[in-house]
């Protein structure tokens, strides 16, 4: 007796359709991990508020009590050297975000004490974001959420 199967479509996504299934996908992650931080704060109640901090330091600590592998000072280094570009091809799970870290606390703490021009630049150079949602706070921008802004930018030393 033969097996009738059932064969399943196969489908093809466009580069555009595959950006929003991956923006679609982010978002939902997104939203679970904000409804997780909701959770864990009401859980908690009054008895233990954890205030939120009110200014970014102006130096960063991102790598706190980290002891960063010989691959990936040299891999910094190089990359520094090289004009802050490059590719990083490592095996998940060896120190990729790390490394990422380590770049941005050196970038802003020893290379370049405000990112905030550089950010917005890359913001509306490289994802599909309208600049005029991309919001600036200090450096003689005084942006906010009103007239649709959903990106704020609050620099080094600034309220949040």
């Amino acid at each position: 007796m033969t097996e009738d199967r059932v064969q399943e479509p196969v489908v093809l996504l466009s580069d555009h359709d595959r950006l929003n299934l991956h923006q679609l996908r982010l978002i939902e992650w997104m939203e679970s991990r904000v409804a997780a931080e909701r959770k864990k704060r009401s859980s908690r109640g009054a008895q233990d508020p954890t205030p939120l901090p009110q200014v970014i330091p102006e130096r960063w600590a991102l790598t706190r009590d980290v002891a960063l592998y010989s691959w990936q000072k040299d891999c910094i280094q190089s990359w520094f050297d090289a004009g802050h570009k490059g590719t990083v091809k490592v095996v998940t799970g060896a120190g990729k975000t790390l490394l990422a870290l380590a770049i941005v606390e050196r970038l802003q703490n020893e290379e370049d004490a405000d990112l905030r021009n550089q950010w917005y630049e890359e913001f509306e150079q490289r994802s599909n974001i309208p600049a005029w949602a991309i919001g600036r706070l200090g450096g003689g921008f005084d942006d906010n959420f009103s007239e649709g802004r959903r990106i704020p930018d609050y620099g080094p030393g600034k309220c949040v």
